[in-house]
């Protein structure tokens, strides 16, 4: 059995700190599930949790996806947990819809999220997700927006074998044993630089994300140590300090936008293509979780669980 542990310096932190504060909200933030075909998606938008799952052929390789939104009048991010929630749609199996509200009424958040899965046994599927951020406000406001995401695409046991990529406006993470991660090695060896895969490369162990607006900054690194950035009071600036990482990596892209007052609005969307290692997979996942404990006193461990 593999654990993952969050360091009990950068977890008290955490805890005293990024969890603790922003808008408090009046209703618990819902989750999203969809399914089509050979593809599940399940995603908690609660700050505290940790039990996100995209799941293809019986295969989970998401551990983690977070949003979180700044404005320029108050230092600390907030998450989904931080907002009012509007409404909750499920269109179809394979769509669903939230609205939120935040920052006392000036921020509106709507998000669209849908799945496309493919044959059994294909080992492939696309998630397409948009986020949509409206000033309800009567001036004009600088609004931020992070995405961060923790693909394990080595399979359950090799979490920390991955690369992690960035480049312009899309993001990579493919396993040490796939062709783009051979491919990488290859080229490390030989001093050279490790090259982008392709946007669908077709081939197993990677999952491409492709942004629609480029990200103003961007950062990518170990899982805790770029969680704990975003979740800090104030939150660590997004560097660009590096686009590979190879461990146990994490990205997350920054974007920040001045928005009219009222009426206006930009959207981000984000297309997804996963491909599962090209192996049977040998056992159901368990669900990730952060204990609640989190919020109490110190001297805890944030675990990851892989068997």
């Amino acid at each position: 059995m593999n654990t993952r542990s969050l360091p009990l310096i950068a977890l008290a932190g955490l805890a005293t700190s990024g969890l603790l504060c922003g808008v408090t909200a009046a209703q618990a933030a819902p989750s999203i599930q969809l399914s089509d075909r050979n593809a599940s998606f399940f995603w908690n938008l609660e700050a505290e949790a940790f039990e996100d799952d995209w799941i293809v052929d019986g295969l989970d390789s998401l551990f983690s996806q977070k949003v979180f939104f700044g404005i320029s009048s108050q230092s600390a991010l907030a998450t989904p947990s931080d907002f009012d929630l509007l409404s909750v749609e499920q269109v179809s199996d394979r769509q669903a819809k939230v609205s939120l509200l935040g920052f006392d009424n000036q921020l509106q958040v709507d998000i669209l999220a849908e799945l496309t899965g493919f044959a059994s046994g294909s080992g492939k599927s696309y998630l397409s997700e948009s986020y949509t951020l409206t000033n309800r406000s009567d001036s004009r406001q600088t609004f931020s927006f992070f995405y961060y995401q923790d693909y394990d695409m080595g399979g359950p046991a090799s979490f920390f074998d991955d690369f992690t990529m960035v480049k312009e406006n899309r993001v990579a993470q493919f396993d040490l044993n796939s062709p783009a991660g051979i491919a990488c090695v290859e080229n490390l060896g030989a001093n050279q630089p490790c090259d982008f895969p392709d946007a669908d490369p077709g081939s197993a162990g990677s999952v491409m994300v492709t942004s629609e607006q480029t990200p103003d900054s961007f950062d990518v690194g170990p899982y805790p140590s770029l969680l704990a950035q975003l979740f800090s009071d104030p939150p660590q600036s997004l560097n660009r300090t590096a686009s590979l990482f190879n461990g146990d990596g994490t990205v997350a892209l920054q974007f920040d936008r001045t928005l009219e007052a009222a009426i206006g609005s930009t959207t981000f969307r984000f297309e997804k293509t996963l491909h599962i290692p090209a192996q049977e997979p040998s056992q159901e996942v368990p669900e990730p979780s952060l204990g609640l404990a989190l919020l109490g006193l110190g001297g805890y461990l944030w675990k990851r669980w892989r068997r």
